[in-house]
């Protein structure tokens, strides 16, 4: 018989892998269970209530003597031989699309590169296509753990529409930037990858034609901005801190 490990928040389940812990299951799922301590049970960020299936995990180790009765960390609980179905509550579910992309700020003046020259697209001087109906310009703000994204009409001089989004690499491998940097190395260009796959996606749902979006301008932290254009990040971890492109 095969037992399965249930998510019913996620209307998601997988079959149980013996001496795999709940966290390896959640990401199979791609279940958003955050762990920036990279699952060593440190950060006590990956918390979720055993619902059922108590008889099929190992006994709680010492990084979890302080939780509830039912609590488990994800990372600690590991599928025994003797299996039976697991029902899981995650405690801590991230909302992925309910995040703030508005707050005070003061008009600015755009001064794109991108501009329309009769029948033509010039970047900078330099023609890049035939115009359509417009010129779009994408700003992004890439936060360790949201992004947001805004549409802008660069010949009207106005926003368009905005997406705001949780950063794809939290669910991967925990909130903070040592975490992924960590994870970089033992897994280099996944994390790009994974964040450049879900701001294509987003773009692609936006109210505009894709190919009509000619510049992009990208803001973050020193680790975020060159994941983004796929840069090594391993010498922000160390002493001085610094980026390749410092």
């Amino acid at each position: 018989m095969k037992y399965k490990i249930h998510f019913p928040q996620f209307d998601k389940e997988i079959e149980l892998l013996k001496g795999k812990n709940i966290l390896d299951h959640a990401r199979r799922l791609k279940i958003p269970i955050s762990s920036s301590c990279g699952g060593r049970g440190i950060c006590k960020e990956c918390r979720i209530t055993i619902v059922e299936g108590h008889t099929a995990l190992n006994e709680r180790t010492k990084l979890e003597k302080d939780l509830s009765e039912n609590e488990r960390l994800a990372c600690q609980a590991v599928i025994k031989d003797d299996p039976s179905d697991i029902y899981v509550k995650v405690l801590y579910r991230g909302s992925l699309e309910q995040i703030l992309a508005t707050g005070k700020g003061r008009k600015i003046e755009l001064s794109p590169l991108t501009r329309r020259k009769g029948n033509k697209v010039l970047f900078g001087n330099r023609e890049i296509a035939s115009y359509r109906n417009h010129i779009y310009g994408i700003a992004a703000d890439i936060g360790t753990t949201t992004i947001v994204l805004h549409l802008m009409d660069l010949e009207a001089d106005k926003l368009v529409f905005t997406s705001a989004f949780e950063n794809p690499q939290r669910i991967i491998d925990g909130n903070n930037v040592m975490s992924r940097i960590t994870y970089d190395k033992e897994k280099p260009g996944l994390l790009h990858k994974r964040l450049i796959s879900r701001i294509n996606e987003k773009i692609s749902k936006m109210p505009c034609d894709k190919d009509e979006v000619y510049e992009m301008v990208v803001v973050g932290n020193s680790t975020m901005r060159d994941m983004f254009f796929g840069l090594d990040v391993q010498s922000i971890g160390v002493k001085p801190f610094k980026s390749v492109t410092e």
